[in-house]
């Protein structure tokens, strides 16, 4: 995982970054991410129905992924071996045992989230 992180360049990372209204897949291994990091999501009003709904994306662009480089090493030091079980029970597993959520199917949006997702 250590090097499928580590084989992302910063061109891929600034690629994702500048997605204005990216794909859903994209969005949820984002989210998977601020989860994973603790970034709490932004809370927005969905024009459409009014109501509020809690953004991961916008984070994601501003905190998160601020500073693309940072970013980058943030994934390759995260240190998976000692996350507390229940982090990784409650809060990863449901975004691990997604099917959407594999390799795989990220190679058609973005290169970048292969290796976030490995």
């Amino acid at each position: 995982a250590t090097a499928a992180v580590s084989s992302i360049d910063k061109k891929q990372l600034t690629e994702l970054k500048s997605m204005a209204n990216p794909p859903e897949k994209v969005k949820r291994v984002m989210e998977a991410v601020c989860v994973l990091l603790a970034v709490p999501p932004k809370e927005v009003r969905n024009p459409a129905t009014g109501k509020k709904e809690i953004d991961y994306w916008a984070v994601a662009k501003t905190k998160v992924m601020a500073d693309v480089e940072r970013f980058r090493e943030t994934l390759i030091g995260y240190d998976r071996e000692n996350m507390s079980p229940d982090i990784f029970e409650v809060k990863i597993k449901p975004y691990v045992n997604d099917r959407s959520f594999k390799p795989e199917a990220m190679r058609d949006v973005s290169q970048a989230l292969v290796g976030v997702t490995q």
